[in-house]
């Protein structure tokens, strides 16, 4: 069993606890900052694949006391970068939080990002290059109370980018938050019902709705994973899940009995909603 944290957007935690929990997560805590859980690293695939209330989902690596800039360097120090990815691999690290000493995210991820390229440098290796914008592997330190969490960030950013939504209108809606409205509706409890979104722009709850219906896995096609490059990361149970998760999802839509309707003033809006569905 490994640990892991899954953000989501303020508001709806308590709604992707539960979804945790009905995806067999293990020791699932609610915290502000997001929901914290337990699983198999074969179910942490599942639950990339299927989770739709999450932005990012995180796998602890190490903590301790990070009340300075010493501190920080000691407990980033302490982690096995080298046996987490290659030299050959570019990187980033986020960093979240603030204290006293540690007054913004910039000064320390820096702090990080030094503790582990002198990890690679003191063990002969060839420092790994940042790439903020592309990296194949990417962590995160959180700190909260002068005391730091360091993640790997397993899922990669954007867990909320289905892959369906080539176009959007003017103000779109993220997928995660249409999924957290239609939850809330109740219309899962019998979809049986039509549903009408009277202002659909690019479709984004609809499509959401009847992805929830057929239980078809939210995360079939995206294209990178934040697991990729990890060193731990086993293909061969990630492959048996997403072929798993591909054949019940195209099951399920084709056994799905729901009606939805899309109305919108703006006609050009509605061609992107087509578009996406």
């Amino acid at each position: 069993m490994q640990q892991f944290l899954a953000l989501t957007s303020p508001g709806i935690e308590i709604l992707l606890a539960e979804e945790l929990r009905q995806l067999n997560a293990e020791q699932v805590v609610q915290k502000p900052e997001g929901v914290y859980f337990s699983t198999t690293l074969e179910n942490a695939y599942t639950i990339c694949l299927y989770c739709r209330l999450s932005t990012r989902i995180l796998l602890k690596l190490g903590e301790g006391d990070a009340a300075n800039k010493d501190q920080l360097f000691s407990v980033a120090g302490s982690i096995n970068w080298t046996g987490l990815f290659s030299s050959d691999n570019t990187f980033a690290i986020d960093f979240v939080g603030v204290s006293d000493e540690i007054r913004n995210s910039q000064f320390g991820a820096l702090t990080v990002k030094d503790a582990l390229v002198d990890s690679f440098r003191d063990q002969g290796l060839e420092r790994p290059s940042v790439d903020k914008s592309s990296p194949d592997i990417s962590f995160q330190a959180r700190l909260l109370r002068n005391q730091v969490v360091i993640y790997l960030d397993f899922s990669g950013r954007g867990l909320f980018k289905r892959g369906y939504r080539q176009h959007s209108g003017a103000a779109p809606l993220k997928e995660h938050l249409a999924a957290a409205i239609i939850t809330r509706s109740g219309w899962l409890d019998d979809t049986s019902k039509p549903l009408v979104d009277p202002m659909c722009g690019s479709g984004t709850i609809l499509i959401e709705a009847v992805s929830m219906a057929a239980n078809y896995a939210a995360g079939i096609d995206r294209e990178k994973w934040g697991f990729e490059w990890w060193s731990g990361h086993n293909e061969t149970v990630w492959l048996a899940q997403l072929e798993t998760a591909k054949y019940n999802s195209q099951l399920g839509l084709e056994k799905l009995k729901t009606r939805v309707f899309g109305v919108d003033i703006d006609s050009r809006v509605l061609k992107t909603a087509q578009q996406n569905a």
